[in-house]
């Protein structure tokens, strides 16, 4: 993945045309990018017959050799790359209808993966430009197709099984509410309690973010970076990820775990991705303009929140149908989220807060009150509403023995807070990865799958 780009690249241009076009305002085309500075590497001939004749008399017209799109577009570009030179762009001089919109994001998806600029007369989409060799430990990305899919319940889980079995993990964050600096977070030795993260809050640090999470229930060694913005293909507009990443080097790990935010991927190019969708979100941002990116560079897809009422049998076959379709080969799991106390909350009564939609209040609050020997009759999903958090806790925290809340958004700086103002116990709870289905036996087993058998696993 990634085409290795030197500065006598960076001006050569492949580009796009189309026979809707006569050859006389192609070249007036070519001739303004040649005035910006581009190198014609060549022409790729998309389509249509309408205002030119043969192939071989375009290319004397426009003096540049063309070829002609008649095999995928990933076996086009290496083709290309092979017969003609290096080139780092794209620039796409067609035109609807000999390419839609949906054939230009194909055409963005394939580009940016292999490290190609895509440009249009309106557009402009950069190569994802993940850094390799920057770490000397094998890495597995861990990526989502949105916010709140479950990439930290999912990171915190993988680290686990590995460490279980003897693997040494670390896992680079990269929250919206990181660090200025990357920083260490020593997971297996500190002790994370609920007035340790109110203190981090008064210190002025997002005491919710995935680093925490991550550190809570994984236990093992953190490197908290942060990151602002994010692209349409996952790209960020700052971070400070590659710093942080160079840090794990100096750790005695076998395993860094890189774990985007968002949709926003880590710039350290990984050995392996896993790509976190969830059945609630909307189809399109699996399948549609640049997202497919997150599932072609993965081997493994974990969809989660696979249960209904918010995902059907149908529309789960639907999701599968279309991560394969990207991408065939990709091994799909699917799960659900079920909370595990990382305290006993035996024969308490318990306020629970969560961000999962509220259709599946219900099968959560039974798991708990089966599985755990407790009650729940009082529950928020406004985690993410600072206000109405706030009112729902005051309400109703008297009338019970313990807050439970996951470690998101403002469970730390109003939930905690305001449970320990009044006197109560908080406990935090892990959204657990529970196995439903899949191409494989196990949500283990096709984790431990994409490591490689001398990183020291036992019980493999």
């Amino acid at each position: 993945m990634g085409v290795q780009l030197n500065n006598k690249q960076e001006n050569k241009v492949l580009v796009l045309i189309d026979g809707d076009h006569t050859a006389p305002v192609i070249s007036k085309g070519l001739e303004k990018l040649r005035k910006k500075g581009k190198k014609i590497v060549a022409g790729l001939f998309v389509g249509g017959v309408e205002k030119i004749g043969d192939i071989k008399t375009l290319e004397n017209r426009l003096g540049i050799p063309v070829e002609i799109l008649k095999m995928d577009f990933p076996k086009v570009l290496q083709f290309l790359h092979e017969k003609h030179g290096s080139f780092n762009t794209i620039f796409d001089l067609s035109d609807h209808p000999i390419l839609s919109p949906k054939d230009r994001m194909k055409i963005g998806v394939e580009s940016l993966i292999r490290g190609y600029k895509y440009e249009g007369a309106d557009f402009s989409f950069g190569p994802l430009e993940l850094k390799e060799n920057v770490l000397d430990k094998f890495s597995l990305g861990v990526i989502g197709t949105g916010k709140r899919t479950g990439k930290t319940a999912i990171s915190a889980h993988i680290a686990k099984i590995l460490k279980e079995r003897g693997v040494e993990v670390c896992i680079v964050t990269m929250g919206r509410g990181g660090p200025k600096k990357p920083e260490l977070i020593k997971g297996e030795e500190i002790e994370i309690t609920p007035k340790f993260l109110v203190d981090l809050v008064k210190k002025g640090y997002h005491a919710a973010s995935d680093c925490w999470e991550d550190a809570l229930i994984a236990k093992v060694a953190i490197i908290a970076c942060t990151r602002c913005g994010g692209g349409l293909a996952g790209k960020t507009f700052y971070d400070n990820v590659l710093e942080g990443a160079k840090m794990a080097n100096s750790l005695p790990v076998d395993v860094v775990i890189l774990e985007g935010s968002g949709t926003a991927m880590p710039p350290v190019k990984a050995d392996k991705y896993v790509v976190v969708v969830s059945a609630w979100q909307p189809e399109y941002l699996i399948s549609e303009h640049l997202s497919p990116i997150h599932i072609k560079i993965s081997s493994l897809a974990i969809i989660t929140g696979c249960e209904p009422p918010i995902a059907s049998s149908k529309k789960l076959e639907k999701i599968v149908k279309k991560i394969k379709a990207i991408k065939p080969e990709i091994e799909v799991v699917k799960t659900v989220f079920r909370p595990v106390p990382l305290s006993d909350i035996t024969g308490k009564k318990v306020f629970y807060a969560f961000t999962a939609p509220p259709e599946i209040t219900k099968k959560n609050i039974d798991y708990l009150e089966k599985t755990f020997n407790c009650s729940v009759p009082y529950y928020t999903n406004q985690l993410a509403n600072r206000l109405k958090l706030k009112n729902e806790i005051e309400k109703n925290i008297e009338k019970v023995d313990v807050l439970l809340t996951e470690l998101k958004a403002a469970a730390v700086n109003i939930a905690t807070t305001t449970a320990l103002s009044f006197g109560k116990e908080t406990v935090y709870a892990h959204n657990a990865p529970v196995f439903i289905d899949g191409t494989v036996e196990s949500l283990d087993e096709a984790i431990l799958s994409l490591i490689p058998k001398n990183r020291g696993i036992k019980d493999w």
